[in-house]
């Protein structure tokens, strides 16, 4: 009897011991680096005066470029509430000097810094500056941030930051369902304001395993605008944003996905003397194929319509991402690819495409 009851001593206490070393916090630091040589291989004349181009530089620039670093800290309280804090920095945040001149000096900006509490099980919220729902089902299945944004974050559709308070979990019991509603400042690079915001939906399904599709909108506030054709009159100035995602992925053997966004500014166009909406338009189709578990292919048409207004012409972008990705083991990834953006010109004055051959590496710690 006393030995029963001392196994049984032995088992709670082993237990109880074992929940308490689950449940102790601990922190993890982390980074991650995009590095390119890179080749711009083919310009437009007169590529310094087009708008909106995914591509920047001159015919024949060169070089090595740090595209982007990530340093990460993550701590664990316990297994319901967590923080970040992430640093960002790429090769366009150099110190400037009192002249303004460039310092050739590397900064760093608060990319993350969130609490993150589950408050029920499949439910968290999460407040501080943080993702924002828009590409975070399309991003993950393009798999390549390391080569490039998703299309609503390249094209500046919708920040990937903001400084805002979020909720998101599972709507049924299986994750079938999931919800993320966000509610945000509209910007996490400065401080408030102004009384306008922004208003964040996400709903992802996942129907079938390895499938997964995703609604999405969301609605910016602004200040009116002033009617320059009748006096003292202001027009709505608003935007509203809404996405729809599907893809499919096998793990170490193919994935694919499709995004189209949609955006529409009240009053964003003026046509004459009059002014009606701008709205636009995208369209991202991607995909990538395993040859073996360390060498895939992979491949990205997007479409992009800033303006689809019969008058607003010459604005059309197209941009095609093409390569190969060595990866060695899970944290390193080596990889030659192109990028080819081309440009809706008019009959008299054909605008030339814009390729940029790159080797890029991605590492992660």
């Amino acid at each position: 009897m006393k030995s029963n009851f001392l196994l049984i001593v032995l088992l709670l206490l082993g237990c109880t011991l074992r929940a308490q070393v689950e449940e102790q916090p601990a922190g993890k630091i982390s980074g991650t680096f995009f590095v390119d040589y890179y080749y711009n291989a083919l310009r437009d004349d007169n590529f310094g005066a087009l708008s909106n181009t995914a591509l920047d530089g001159e015919e024949g620039v060169n070089g090595l470029q740090i595209r982007r670093i990530y340093l990460s800290y993550d701590y664990r309280f316990n297994s319901s509430l967590k923080t970040r804090l992430r640093l960002e920095s790429d090769e366009s945040n150099f110190t400037t000097n009192m002249g303004g001149d460039k310092a050739n000096k590397f900064t760093m900006f608060i990319k993350d810094a969130y609490l993150d509490w589950g408050y029920a099980d499949g439910h968290n919220l999460i407040v501080g500056i943080q993702p924002t729902p828009a590409f975070s089902a399309s991003e993950s299945n393009w798999g390549n941030r390391y080569i490039e944004k998703t299309i609503m974050d390249l094209r500046k559709v919708v920040p990937s930051r903001d400084l805002a308070l979020s909720l998101k979990g599972k709507i049924d019991g299986d994750g079938m369902f999931k919800y993320w509603f966000m509610y945000g400042n509209n910007g996490a690079g400065s401080p408030e304001q102004d009384k306008y915001k922004r208003y964040f939906a996400h709903l992802e399904v996942l129907p079938l395993a390895n499938f997964n599709f995703t609604i999405y909108g969301d609605y910016q506030s602004r200040a009116s605008i002033d009617n320059t054709f009748v006096a003292d009159e202001t027009l709505s100035n608003n935007i509203l944003t809404s996405a729809v995602y599907a893809g499919y992925k096998m793990k170490d053997k193919f994935s694919a996905g499709a995004e189209v966004f949609f955006r529409t500014v009240q009053n964003g166009y003026q046509m004459g003397d009059d002014y009606t909406d701008s709205k636009g338009f995208g369209l991202s189709v991607f995909g990538t194929y395993h040859f073996t578990q360390k060498i895939n292919a992979f491949g990205r048409f997007d479409h992009f319509e800033p303006n689809s207004h019969a008058d607003a012409t010459n604005d059309k972008r197209q941009l095609i991402i093409g390569g190969l990705a060595y990866r060695p083991n899970s944290k390193l990834s080596i990889s030659p690819n192109f990028l080819v953006e081309t440009y809706e010109g008019s009959d008299a004055d054909e605008v030339d495409s814009s390729v940029t051959a790159r080797l890029t590496a991605s590492w992660s710690f």
